[in-house]
């Protein structure tokens, strides 16, 4: 309900309760009137102002007595009301209760509505009644004795009838129900009454019998009174210490900000004895939350974007800069009564929450529980002292606060990837390590790593940012791809591992990952530039290949090398792969330590031109001498140097070797031709332009007398990124030669783009001639493609005599194989043309005619 409802509601209410009791009243009086006044008058009759004194001194200093967490007030208004049955007048008794208690009354709210003229009517009901029932049970002037107590007591057991039945309507209007609670306030408050009474048909006694010994009744009565009430205020500040020293234990126990906050409302409101305690809490960008706990209406939590000076308990805290009181006001156009009356706080008591960032919040209490209660200096210091303490337990809240989330944060940070937010190495570990523990009902677990191909080119060519960009894409892609339950997480570099906590079956789980493979290949753009990008994805089963999350890793990641190296894209990992894939693996970490080491040697296989026979070049082959293992191949190792990132390395070493041992011929008189193979990674790499440049500058080296041999498919993966690299290379007076030519995807186009001057029929192709026609027709097509853009052809593989006089009479260039000389070290091959070299057989004279007729015909 608002609070405009509310307070209509509460002033129909008052003005029902106001003509009941003024109804009451009336009839009271009328009733009164047909009351003979017969009897001897008292002896003694108090005076009016006196009376008026008395009930006005007895109205302000109640004594409040704290039950249950409820205060009930307690006052002595019962003694002068009965005094004044026995030594004053009805109509001066009645006036003396209604001025006396009235003007309490306005010195207690400071104000003149209708709750004042309510509780007069309540007051003029309750005096009425007594007069009435008392004269109705003895004639006025009585002696006191004990007919004249018992009267006593039933008028006053009457007006507390009347003033319990006025509050019991007022509630039951206003509020829609009755009173509830236990039934000893109610007890109590009858003894007490009757207490008062007793106490009030003593001091008649005395006063009838002696008037001065009235005097030493007052000087004790009195006394009694003030060290009372002394001794509950002792009593209260000992309560309210203690409160206070339990509330700081309480609020200092919770450690995280809900906690806290929740306490600080409760306690607050149950040390203040408040109907309600509210608490502000702003953040340095003025948004926050209010928290406000009603005695009856429980807990309730709103949030603040802002809190301006519309808000005007805000507005006074930080115009005063300190705590303060604010409570009934006289004045009708009051901002801050009206904003009071609003929110239905009688009195209010309101302290900043101090930090060194300035006031970042308010701590609230208002409505004391007691009826007549009012915040006094004393309340306000103690409430200060609360709020300080609160502001201390709210700091360290939220210093706990920021203190889990940084530890959360960091947490977080150890667990995840910072570039693509997925999660890390540890955390697929320990999330696999999880689902292996769990419960399966027969279906796998499918570990997958993902390794994209030839990233190394793009940051080496386009700088890391670039090349983040390019895995940040890849991160997003596989995120859309998974579904509910997969974990995905980067591993480092452009390493990626999936894990499938339930497939059906290996088929199921090769299916998936091809299924991320179509996700993942394909172009990403970056930098303005469309990259094509490739991907090798191995996976490994639970239980089937193991059980362990490390070692399912390791075998995932022999199946991404097997689908490396056979371009599948996907491959499943298996125990004939192992072994062989971990040889490639060992030999990859001992690769560096190779070079270095000089175990790397050189083979060499000549090239002659077919037409002469004459050995022009050679192709240096690297071979490793391993200690243990013997001669190792390349197939063996070049797939490791790329893995391991020292193809460079690698590439290095062989063309200072080459050109080396070129020199060392030369030096025979024997000049040579040298070719090297670089890698797709090379030709991205400017390392490649300098060393090339400064092996032509430093060593007497003709142009043309080097050549760079890079497979087809490598060169045209990305023809226009290599594309500037060659023509930098051509400028220098390098040979460019395209090997395994026809393995790929060339085009006439392409290659007329491309500075090459060479290309080298694959070696499949040229062994097949001798049962394949296809074969016969590819050789040939790719002569005919080289002559008619000026390439020279070499022919790779060739065999025995008859491929050789086929390449003859096809008009091929070059050729190497076996049929010429196997790969020997540098020393052979020197003695081997220092001797002679290749002999070329004698041309086939049907062939030498065809040639010539072809020769002639173009």
């Amino acid at each position: 309900m608002s609070p405009g409802g509310v307070t209509t509601r509460h002033r129909r209410a008052a003005l029902a309760v106001l003509g009941l009791t003024l109804a009451a009243a009336s009839i009271g009086a009328i009733a009164l009137g047909a009351v003979p006044e017969t009897g001897p008058a008292a002896p003694v009759t108090i005076p009016f102002a006196l009376l008026v004194v008395a009930f006005f001194v007895i109205e302000v200093f109640v004594i409040d007595i704290e039950l249950r967490r409820e205060v009930h007030s307690i006052s002595l208004s019962e003694v002068p009301l009965v005094l004044g049955l026995f030594f004053i007048s009805p109509p001066l008794l009645i006036a003396a209760r209604l001025l006396g208690s009235g003007a309490a009354l306005v010195v207690q709210d400071r104000r003149i509505g209708l709750k004042l003229f309510v509780n007069l009517a309540s007051f003029l009901a309750e005096t009425v009644v007594a007069v009435v029932v008392f004269l109705a049970l003895v004639p006025l002037g009585v002696r006191p004795g004990p007919q004249a107590w018992l009267a006593a007591v039933a008028a006053i057991v009457a007006a507390d009838a009347i003033a319990a039945a006025t509050v019991t309507l007022a509630v039951r209007l206003s509020e829609g129900r009755l009173p509830g609670g236990s039934l000893f306030p109610v007890i109590g408050g009858m003894v007490a009454a009757l207490a008062n009474t007793s106490l009030a048909l003593v001091a008649a006694i005395v006063i009838w019998d002696n008037p001065w010994g009235s005097l030493l009744l007052v000087a004790f009565g009195g006394v009694d009174f003030l060290a009372f009430r002394g001794y509950a205020s002792l009593r209260q500040r000992y309560q309210s210490l203690a409160a206070l020293q339990d509330f700081t234990r309480v609020v200092g126990r919770s450690l995280e900000i809900d906690s806290v906050v929740a306490s600080v409302v409760g306690e607050a409101r149950d040390l203040t004895r408040c109907e309600l305690a509210e608490l502000v809490l702003l953040s340095a960008s003025g948004e926050g939350i209010r928290v406000t706990d009603h005695d009856e209406r429980g807990r309730h939590i709103a949030p603040l974007t802002a809190l301006d000076s519309t808000d005007l308990l805000w507005a006074n805290l930080l115009a005063r800069g300190e705590a303060f009181i604010a409570g009934p006001v006289t004045a009708e156009g009051d901002a801050l009564g009206g904003y009071l009356a609003a929110r239905e706080l009688r009195t209010v008591m309101a302290a900043p929450l101090q930090t060194d960032q300035g006031t970042r919040g308010m701590l609230m209490v208002a409505n004391p529980l007691a009826e007549q209660a009012t915040f006094d200096a004393e309340d306000l210091r103690l409430f200060e002292t609360l709020a300080n303490h609160a502001t201390v337990s709210l700091e360290n809240g939220r210093l706990v606060d920021e203190l889990r989330q940084e530890a959360a944060e960091k947490e977080h940070q150890a667990l995840h990837d910072a570039l693509t937010g997925l999660p890390n190495r540890s955390l697929f570990l320990r999330e696999l390590k999880a689902a292996l523990a769990s419960e399966r009902d027969g279906e796998l677990i499918a570990v997958m790593l993902m390794d994209l191909d030839h990233f190394k080119e793009v940051n080496d060519t386009l700088g890391h940012h670039e090349g983040d960009s390019v895995l940040q894409e890849i991160a997003a892609r596989l995120q859309r791809a998974v579904r509910p339950g997969d974990v995905i997480a980067r591993l480092g570099g452009d390493e990626f591992a999936v894990m499938l906590p339930a497939v059906r079956d290996a088929d199921a789980a090769l299916e998936r990952a091809r299924a991320l493979h179509g996700v993942v290949s394909g172009s990403v753009t970056t930098g303005g530039l469309a990259l094509a990008v490739g991907a090798s994805i191995g996976v490994a089963l639970a239980p089937e290949h193991g059980n362990d999350p490390t070692l399912l890793l390791q075998r995932a990641d022999i199946a991404m090398y097997l689908a490396k190296g056979q371009g599948s894209g996907c491959e499943p990992y298996t125990l004939e792969a192992d072994g062989h894939s971990r040889e490639r693996l060992a030999l990859a970490g001992e690769l560096r330590d190779a070079i270095e080491r000089g175990q790397l040697v050189l083979h060499f296989q000549p090239k002659a031109h077919v037409e002469t026979g004459a050995v022009y070049g050679v192709e240096a082959l690297v071979r490793w001498e391993h200690p243990e293992r013997g001669l190792v191949y390349p197939d063996m190792f070049i797939p490791a140097a790329e893995h391991a990132g020292v193809i460079w390395e690698l590439t290095e070493y062989v063309l200072h070797e080459a050109v080396r041992e070129r020199e060392l011929w030369s030096a025979h008189g024997v000049s040579l031709d040298v070719s090297v193979n670089v890698s797709a990674r090379d030709l991205l790499d400017d390392r490649l332009l300098d060393t090339v440049a400064a092996m032509l500058r430093d060593r007497v080296l003709p142009r043309g007398a080097l050549t760079l041999e890079i497979t087809e498919s490598q060169i045209m993966a990305e023809p226009a990124r290599v594309s500037p690299m060659l023509a930098r290379l051509n400028a220098l007076g390098v040979r460019l030669s395209i090997d395994d030519f026809g393995t790929g995807y060339s085009s006439f186009a392409s290659l007329r783009r491309l500075p090459i001057d060479e290309i080298k029929v694959d070696k499949s192709f040229v062994m097949g001639m001798g049962d394949d026609e296809n074969d016969i027709v590819i050789v040939r097509s790719t002569v005919d493609l080289g002559r008619n853009l000026g390439l020279t052809v070499v022919a790779e593989g060739v065999e025995d005599a008859i491929a050789y006089q086929r390449l003859r009479s096809m008009g091929c260039d070059s050729a190497q194989g076996y049929f010429l000389s196997r790969p020997v070290t540098s020393d052979e091959l020197l003695r081997w043309v220092l001797a002679g070299g290749f002999e070329a057989p004698d041309p086939d004279p049907a062939e030498s005619h065809a040639r010539r007729r072809l020769r002639v015909a173009t």
